[in-house]
């Protein structure tokens, strides 16, 4: 019996000396500076001391969501016109939920070009097959993947849509006119952010559907957001 106690002392102590050995701490580089690991460590005890007091903080606002107003250019194509140019002026809200979904509902126009970019090439003696303008109201929701990648939605805007035919670039004469005020503005595909004022959206967004010359679909769309 003393002899299997002895064997028992024996191992007991050589796990001891087995643990107490000294092992390489490695510093990795995903490690957190211990500045910043301080400060989560105060905001943390922070809200834990207002909790007990019964004081509600308030949630500090996404930088994303507010007012804000953007420019854009974009290439659309029809198959029976071609390719054309859109320029287009947007102002809304963002509503940000759980910071990777928003919800805009904003005021658009914008004047779709037929006949190649005359209007970037400012000359008043080329003609345009035809042009579009439309303006009104919208929503469009947006689901974000990380900061720079996302997909949007939009379903349908209220609003007036105007057709036209001209002769020349800068005074457009109307011919044909047709007013809608409810009319599909259906857009849905990827977009790519850049810091908080540049954003690209390559997919599709129909602007216009006619069964004698077919769709006109903006596929490509650059917007400066203010």
């Amino acid at each position: 019996m003393r002899f299997y106690t002895i064997l028992a002392c024996i191992a007991f102590c050589g796990s001891l000396a087995q643990g107490a050995k000294k092992e390489v701490i490695t510093s990795f580089p995903q490690d957190r500076n211990p500045e910043e690991v301080l400060e989560d460590v105060k905001q943390t005890r922070q809200e834990l001391l207002y909790k007990v007091a019964g004081i509600k903080i308030k949630k500090p606002k996404d930088p994303r969501e507010g007012f804000y107003g953007l420019a854009s250019l974009g290439v659309a194509f029809t198959p029976s016109l071609g390719t054309s140019s859109v320029l287009g002026v947007e102002a809304g809200y963002d509503f940000i939920f759980s910071k990777r979904h928003s919800l805009r509902i904003f005021g658009f126009f914008d004047r779709t070009n037929y006949g190649g970019f005359a209007d970037l090439e400012f000359d008043s003696t080329k003609p345009n097959a035809m042009q579009i303008y439309r303006g009104g109201f919208s929503a469009e929701y947006r689901i974000y993947a990380n900061s720079y990648i996302g997909f949007r939605i939009r379903l349908g805007s209220l609003g007036a849509f105007n057709f036209s035919r001209t002769d020349s670039a800068i005074i457009p004469t109307l011919t044909a006119e047709r007013k809608k005020w409810f009319f599909p503005t259906i857009a849905f595909g990827p977009i790519f952010t850049y810091g908080r004022h540049h954003e690209l959206f390559v997919g599709y967004d129909l602007l216009d559907y006619e069964k004698e010359r077919g769709m006109s679909v903006n596929y490509l769309k650059y917007s400066y957001k203010f």
